[in-house]
């Protein structure tokens, strides 16, 4: 008995794929697809509440507050009756034997998960760009946008709702504490269909700058986007040093020319591990790199603000 919960906010474009692919899920029966709408200020309830007349496993949450993802997936969680709960967001649309090959996974294991494609940190540039996405595996185990759980897993532990951003993230952390074990399951991939527009896609990443910074502080973790930002701040510095003795332009140049180059070569490792480069696509990789400088540089802001402005703030 499987219940799915899907957590969607202004997915229209998405989740009626996302819905039906839920669906038709074989392996097992799916006796409940929950779907929590955090507030959407589009046609997603409307889509929602359509397919749930055609099929009466569909039920909608509708919450009248945005909160964020953490809150939405405990409301979800909460309202799911399930022997297993599977967690999807509502951009994500699973292959046909999805259920099938986390419920092959599960034994000794307590949640099990494929991988997102393209990851969420590039999808505007594979969208806007056209590139070839290569699976790149997230630093933990599991993501929250599709995996399935046992139920005792809740009973333990549960998504903080406080966290609209990294609630998957401390999950891991506290079942990793609980003695709780996930699996990644070997070559499964969902396909990952976001739509946020690019300043949308700029927002979420200082966000989730902001995020990186709470969990280096709470978990003391070191990621490869922690030492990117350490690299970030050693570059200013090193600037900075450069053009101490010097005057006028050249030292305005010299105080951004090497953070300008730390945070190109920062997309480019990125972009190579998230794409295939070929020679017909070059053009087209070389301007979604510059692109994703801009990314990059918007996720370091919000390093910045979460390290350093909020304890100012505070």
């Amino acid at each position: 008995m499987v219940s799915f919960v899907v957590i969607a906010y202004n997915e229209a474009p998405n989740i009626e794929h996302c819905l039906r692919s839920v669906l038709s899920q074989g392996g097992a029966r799916v006796m409940q697809v929950v779907v929590v709408d955090d507030a959407s200020s589009d046609e997603t309830p409307d889509i929602v509440t359509r397919i749930a007349t055609e099929d009466p496993r569909v039920k909608l949450v509708r919450l009248d507050t945005n909160m964020g993802r953490g809150n939405a997936r405990a409301t979800g969680v909460g309202t799911a009756t399930g022997d297993l709960i599977a967690m999807v967001d509502g951009d994500i649309v699973l292959p046909p034997d999805w259920l099938e090959r986390c419920l092959a996974s599960l034994p000794g294991h307590e949640a099990a998960g494929g991988m997102a494609v393209p990851d969420g940190d590039v999808a505007y540039v594979y969208r806007a760009f056209g590139l070839s996405p290569r699976g790149r595996r997230s630093t933990m185990t599991l993501t929250g946008n599709n995996a399935l759980f046992r139920r005792e897993v809740f009973r333990r532990v549960g998504f903080d709702r406080s966290l609209s951003e990294g609630e998957d993230i401390a999950l891991n952390h506290d079942m990793e504490r609980a003695g709780l074990r996930a699996v990644l399951v070997p070559g499964l991939s969902v396909a990952h269909c976001e739509s946020k527009s690019f300043a949308q896609s700029l927002r979420w990443l200082y966000q989730s700058g902001q995020g990186g910074a709470r969990q280096l502080e709470r978990y003391r973790q070191v990621r490869l986007p922690d030492i990117a930002f350490a690299g970030l701040l050693a570059s200013f510095a090193a600037g900075g040093g450069l053009a101490f003795a010097r005057r006028g332009a050249r030292r305005t140049f010299l105080v951004g020319a090497l953070p300008a180059s730390w945070l190109l070569a920062v997309a480019s490792g990125h972009m190579l591990a998230c794409f295939r480069l070929s020679r017909k696509g070059a053009g087209r990789f070389a301007l979604a790199t510059l692109v994703d400088v801009l990314m990059v540089g918007s996720y370091s802001a919000g390093r910045f603000a979460g390290h350093f402005l909020r304890r100012l703030g505070a």
